[in-house]
């Protein structure tokens, strides 16, 4: 579903994305076979109540299929490689004749293998452009059947791909020292954009951390274009760093374990879904050892509970239970409900000072989108500015860390977080931290604990703040609350959240 729901699977048209998801979910994970005195790959169906994985994905062995089932419904001819044998031609030809996806995916993933292990130690090749327009075949000749798992290696992608810019790749030396194994992937969207996350052959298309270096070097190249992206490239070569002192079984600093259980920033990958090495990384460490190194303090010094928070307390990890936050030190930098997952991240936040027109203007004055239905809802009575400056205290965290595991409706957050120690934002909140909240990753919407803005027609609204398309604008947005088709809608556990920490001398202070 993520792989259908991103940009890379526009060139499947939606009857055969409809036919390969059917497909899908009466199969499960791939298994080898004896056929004769050889192996082959299938994917058997699934049976009534299972709990095997479904199949992988992959970019390239789909993309091969998709070509060959509209070449057949074209009435065109079918291309194969070169070192397909008659037999595996005739195999793939009883498929395509009975469209049975199974064996067709089967077949593709056989002849898709990824580079050999001992290959991907050798970074030394060179980068080649494909010139947007004519240049599609040379493309896909040169990657399909590599194992890099880019629907890119199908023609109809290469083509559709190759009309919106060059396309450069970068290959490294095989065992006769000629550069013919792709290892990343940057395509253009005109002359002054990168049209997505660079792609590499690591699962699920992520950059390996041995052929970072090198793509960090070639973003230098187009200059503030590639910002965007430097961070991700260093992201996976310090994870790539780190995974190799675990494995010899040296110690991790206190800089390298932050950025492992990622205490001040998210670990940012080129691929569609997280690297996953940092979850295996992770398992493999001890993370009552770690947590003193994090937090800079001895294990003593870490409160599990409300009776042990005192005067030398450096951190709290442990449920949130009544009261926590009236009793909390304000000078108490790390807290979590969980770790390091439930982090409640607390920070100084000044408001007050600007009217509602002076706000508008500055958020849109700093690139910030503001719709129709949010300059109402700053207009509305409601929405009251203070009149004088003043600095207050936030918590950020995600509705799972309140204790709702399946999610909440707003009531039910509100009334836990009141509980909690925590109150209701001044609704001047959601533009001002709009402009605190820069770096906000994208599908990440955040939603203000705040007494709601009503329309004229009585609709009962609150700020989101979310970080939309590709070019990762922020947004800040409104969530309605009284919707007649969802009146209790029930927010995920990972939706985040935002209260106003109480302080005991608040002139506002919820009672």
């Amino acid at each position: 579903m993520d792989y259908f729901a991103s940009s890379d699977s526009k060139y499947i048209p939606r009857e055969l994305k409809y036919w390969i998801f059917r497909s899908v979910l009466g199969l499960q994970e791939s298994v080898k076979i004896l056929d004769g005195e050889n192996e082959r790959l299938e994917f058997p169906k699934r049976s009534k109540g299972t709990a095997k994985p479904f199949p992988e994905i992959n970019g390239e062995a789909l993309s091969y299929v998709v070509d060959a089932v509209k070449k057949r419904l074209d009435d065109q001819h079918v291309y194969f490689d070169d070192d397909a044998t008659r037999e595996d031609r005739e195999r793939f030809a009883r498929a395509l004749d009975k469209m049975d996806f199974a064996e067709l995916y089967a077949w593709s993933n056989e002849l898709h293998n990824p580079a050999p292990e001992r290959l991907l130690r050798v970074t030394k090749g060179r980068w080649v452009r494909y010139t947007q327009g004519p240049d599609w075949k040379a493309l896909t000749r040169d990657i399909r059947g590599k194992g890099t798992g880019w629907c890119t290696a199908g023609e109809f992608t290469a083509k559709e791909q190759l009309e919106d810019g060059d396309f450069y790749v970068y290959f490294s030396l095989d065992d006769d020292g000629k550069p013919t194994i792709p290892r990343l992937a940057i395509r253009m969207l005109g002359q002054n954009r990168i049209a997505e996350n660079p792609r590499g052959i690591a699962y699920r298309q992520n950059v390996d951390g041995d052929i970072a270096p090198i793509l960090e070097e070639k973003l230098r190249e187009f200059g503030p274009i590639g910002d965007a992206f430097r961070k991700k490239s260093s992201d996976m070569r310090e994870l790539t760093e780190i995974e190799q002192k675990i494995f010899e079984g040296k110690p991790l600093d206190k800089e390298e374990l932050t950025f492992l259980y990622e205490v001040n920033a998210s670990i940012e990958g080129f691929g569609y879904s997280e690297d996953p090495r940092i979850k295996k990384l992770r398992e493999q460490r001890d993370e009552e050892a770690d947590m003193p190194t994090i937090f800079g303090c001895d294990k003593h010094q870490i409160a599990r509970s409300i009776e042990q928070v005192n005067e030398r307390t450096r951190a709290y990890v442990g449920m949130l239970e009544p009261g926590t936050f009236d009793k909390l030190p304000e000078s108490l930098e790390f807290v979590y409900a969980s770790f390091p997952e439930g982090r409640i991240n607390l920070q100084r936040a000044e408001i007050g000072g600007k009217s509602a027109e002076e706000l508008e203007r500055i958020l849109k004055q700093n690139g910030l989108r503001l719709i129709p239905i949010v300059e109402e809802m700053m207009k509305d009575e409601r929405f009251i500015t203070s009149k004088d400056p003043k600095t207050i205290r936030l918590a950020r965290m995600r509705v799972a860390d309140l204790g709702f595991p399946a999610g909440a409706t707003f009531e039910q957050i509100r009334e836990r977080g009141n509980a909690l120690g925590l109150d209701d934002c001044p609704a001047e909140v959601g533009p001002h931290f709009r402009l605190l909240y820069r770096d906000q990753p994208k599908n990440d919407p955040v939603l203000v604990i705040m007494n709601p803005t009503i329309s004229h027609n009585g609709e009962e609204r609150v700020f989101k703040l979310f970080s939309g398309d590709s070019k990762m604008k922020l947004y800040l947005s409104y969530f309605t609350l009284n919707e007649p088709e969802d009146p209790n809608h029930v927010f995920e556990p990972e939706w985040q959240i935002i209260f106003r920490v109480r302080t005991p001398a608040d002139p506002d202070r919820h009672d």
